[in-house]
């Protein structure tokens, strides 16, 4: 069996807070690229395959290990400048069985977020064609 690996990143946004931002995604396993455009989020290899992370293990004061979740609407929106919107990307694959892919956006300040995956396209198609969803073969083996 092969492993995954993929690669993931957000576009530049805005930031209010960049001590407050970087402060909260210090626990993660994210790179945080500055530049006159913004904040770029990154994993960079950072993640052992290229994921976004979605836990951070931290050490209180007694020594005590604490899982901490990732959440965008936490960690991220409350720092970013009003109106703007984060989208993260992530593209991976397990050799050709798999390929894998999806988007999400979060809006400033409310966490308000959508998401879109590159599975989505089966009931798409199934619903633009008049197809079957169960007709239509999945791209994987």
């Amino acid at each position: 069996m092969a492993n995954w690996y993929g690669s993931a990143r957000s576009n530049y946004v805005k930031v209010d807070d960049k001590e407050g931002i970087t402060k909260a995604l210090e626990p993660f396993d994210i790179t945080l690229n500055w530049d006159e455009r913004g904040l770029c989020l990154t994993v960079d290899g950072a993640s052992n395959d290229g994921a976004w992370p979605t836990t951070a293990y931290v050490e209180d004061d007694e020594g005590v290990e604490d899982e901490i979740v990732l959440s965008p609407e936490t960690h991220i929106c409350p720092y970013l400048a009003e109106g703007e919107v984060i989208i993260f990307m992530e593209v991976g694959a397990e050799k050709l069985r798999y390929l894998t892919g999806y988007a999400e956006a979060y809006k400033a300040k409310t966490g308000e977020y959508c998401v879109v995956s590159l599975n989505d396209i089966y009931n798409k198609a199934a619903e633009q064609f008049g197809v079957a969803l169960e007709s239509i073969s999945l791209a994987e083996w």
